[in-house]
């Protein structure tokens, strides 16, 4: 089991990019995150199921296995190597209906604790 998640939600702008979007994020994106990271074990990529029917635009979920339980020191690591080390960069991503959302998670022990955040 990871000790720890970095998950992301992600839109492409629209329909028309959905295909550069992926290829952009498939070659470029998830090897760049896995080694600003640097203790990356899995990445998963999901679509977000359109259950309503309603979305016009797919949401995309990826979700990074980290082993590690210091969260903390990752996610400040990560944002130095962002900050210093752009990543490759994409016109495909919606940044304005859909902005991106980042959500670093810690496991949680049996007795409710998480390990260290």
């Amino acid at each position: 089991m990871a000790k720890a998640l970095l998950i992301a939600f992600v839109s492409p702008t629209s329909m028309e990019v959905n295909a550069e979007f992926n290829k952009w994020y498939d070659e470029f994106h998830a090897r760049e995150i896995s080694a600003a990271v640097g203790c990356v074990t899995a990445v998963t990529r999901y679509r977000q199921a359109d259950v309503t029917g309603a979305a016009d635009l797919p949401r995309y979920i990826s979700v990074y296995e980290l082993d590690t339980d210091d969260v903390r020191s990752v996610a400040e690591s990560f944002n130095a190597a962002a900050g210093s080390h752009p990543f490759t960069a994409t016109n495909t991503i919606d940044m304005e209906r859909t902005p991106p959302v980042v959500i670093w998670a810690a496991a949680v022990e049996p007795n409710g604790d998480a390990s260290a955040a």
